[in-house]
């Protein structure tokens, strides 16, 4: 009961935050279903409520053989949620791309968002990332542009263990030069830095905002916020019995 009280404050808390949040993605719509075996790459473009009208998706298989699998929205990752996973022994990456309407994986950084605001006038001060969560831990790297020749990008290291958290990073924490009032495009990548095969990683939002002080005092309850763990280790499974 401890457990779940403290959950349930959680989701209110961050039910409240300001008024000029941005939802970047929150995988509701667009659902995507990728596979790469060994050595290949697999993209896929899809139109949705996500910033600037779709989401462009990539996986790649660095491996010799496995599959690495990317479900957005789906029946595996369940709804409103990304799940990417790779089978035993597989190493891979995948990329969401937002840079408006290009049916392309190729980022336009030179005007695709058309420079959107990220803070909203100032009202936004940086980037939450929810239900954010890895069996063997790995990485996130998000990057912000503005230009062809500016960008800012920030990681966040995954812990292990399936444990669900919510993570904010201040704009002043994000390292380059990119102007957050005038942004051109977007990219999140995972297991950027291939620490581990077999990775799973699980996220279900991505919103540029602003949290109250009580939203982030329970963001430090990190491993009380789990759940999912049984939707990311499914189409691991799966895919390991079709391997």
């Amino acid at each position: 009961m401890r457990i779940f009280t403290l959950a349930a404050a959680a989701l209110m808390a961050f039910s409240s935050v300001a008024q000029a949040d941005l939802i970047i993605d929150d995988f509701s719509s667009g659902s995507q279903t990728l596979s790469a075996a060994g050595g290949a790459t697999t993209t896929e473009s899809v139109a949705g409520t996500m910033i600037g009208g779709e989401r462009d998706s990539l996986i790649t298989n660095f491996g010799s053989e496995g599959r690495v699998d990317l479900d957005i929205n789906n029946s595996f990752s369940g709804a409103g949620m990304t799940l990417y996973s790779e089978s035993n022994n597989t190493d891979g990456k995948f990329e969401l791309v937002y840079d408006g309407i290009d049916n392309s994986s190729v980022i336009d950084t030179a005007s695709g968002l058309g420079g959107i605001d990220l803070t909203q006038a100032g009202a936004n001060t940086g980037i939450l990332f929810t239900g954010v969560a890895s069996d063997l831990g790995t990485t996130l790297t998000f990057t912000v542009w503005s230009s062809t020749t500016d960008s800012s990008s920030y990681t966040i290291p995954v812990s292990s263990g399936n444990i669900t958290s919510d993570v904010f990073v201040g704009f002043n924490q994000f390292s380059g030069t990119a102007d957050f009032t005038t942004v051109t495009a977007l990219r999140l990548t995972g297991d950027v830095a291939l620490t581990q095969n077999g990775t799973d990683i699980n996220l279900t939002s991505i919103v540029a905002t602003t949290p109250e002080p009580a939203s982030l005092a329970i963001m430090g309850l990190g491993g009380l916020l789990a759940g999912c763990g049984v939707a990311r280790r499914r189409r691991k499974q799966a895919s390991e019995l079709a391997a």
